[in-house]
């Protein structure tokens, strides 16, 4: 199955499992940029990022924009699914982890 991208609406959040889960799946995200969102998606790296406003039908446009410059754009969709894998790997894989435990620890 060949999926177009990951669509995460929200006003309010810190970083979605659901959001990791789509980059760790190659899948290109698009979302809202709230809360720790910016933590692992960047804008044209590895997804897309569209300005929080307050009225929901600016938001559903600036969806749709996205939505349809992905599908026009399928070397980007590819380019951002390497990318967002990458970045998963480089903040959330096990090398990572260990890294971290072990500067937690004093190692």
């Amino acid at each position: 199955m060949n999926l177009c991208c990951f669509i995460f609406t929200s006003f309010f959040e810190g970083i979605p499992l659901t959001i990791l889960e789509s980059l760790a799946s190659g899948i290109p995200t698009i979302t809202s940029d709230v809360g720790g969102i910016h933590e692992v998606i960047v804008h044209q790296e590895n997804g897309i990022l569209i300005e929080s406003l307050a009225n929901d039908d600016a938001m559903a446009r600036e969806y749709v924009k996205a939505i349809i410059w992905l599908l026009e754009n399928p070397q980007e969709r590819a380019r951002f699914a390497v990318a967002g894998l990458s970045k998963i790997h480089a903040q959330h894989g096990a090398e990572a982890f260990e890294n971290r435990l072990q500067e937690i620890m004093g190692n």
